[in-house]
């Protein structure tokens, strides 16, 4: 009977220690997303309110980068979900609360490299001196078709 109840004991102790870990990484996961989200907010509000005549993206490896993170950061989103719902410890509100809490952190995060990234896009083609031209005919702009 003392090993029945040493067993059980253990386990109860494991499966705590199981969902501890688990909403603490999420905690976490969370925190680091919101704090590095803040970071890139602030920096593509200030790319907006710059008014620098230098292109900050001219080969397009800025923006490719950041499509590339919004790809990843979508996959993780996608798989996070999947585990949380196939968690064992689905039934438990902590690990529920704190792993709802790291996806919408996560999407925010992505939401604000999809705002960097049209920032920076968009600060570029302002600087772009084709930009400034209007078609007022299309008898006078010539057309290159791919075919």
């Amino acid at each position: 009977m003392r090993q029945v109840v040493s067993d059980t004991s253990a386990r109860t102790f494991e499966i705590l220690s199981e969902i501890d870990e688990t909403v603490g990484g999420s905690v976490w996961l969370a925190q680091s997303l919101s704090a590095t989200t803040v970071w890139i907010e602030k920096n593509t509000k200030r790319i907006k309110l710059c008014g620098c005549t230098m292109s900050i993206d001219s080969d397009n490896t800025c923006s490719e980068s950041l499509g590339f993170s919004q790809e990843i950061t979508n996959s993780f989103y996608r798989r996070l979900i999947r585990s949380r719902d196939k968690s064992k410890w689905a039934n438990n509100n902590d690990v529920l609360a704190a792993l709802s809490e790291a996806l919408s952190q996560l999407a925010d995060f992505h939401n604000a490299i999809s705002d960097l990234r049209w920032a920076i896009m968009e600060h570029d083609a302002n600087l772009d001196p084709a930009s400034d031209k209007h078609i007022t005919s299309l008898k006078t702009t010539p057309l290159k078709l791919k075919g």
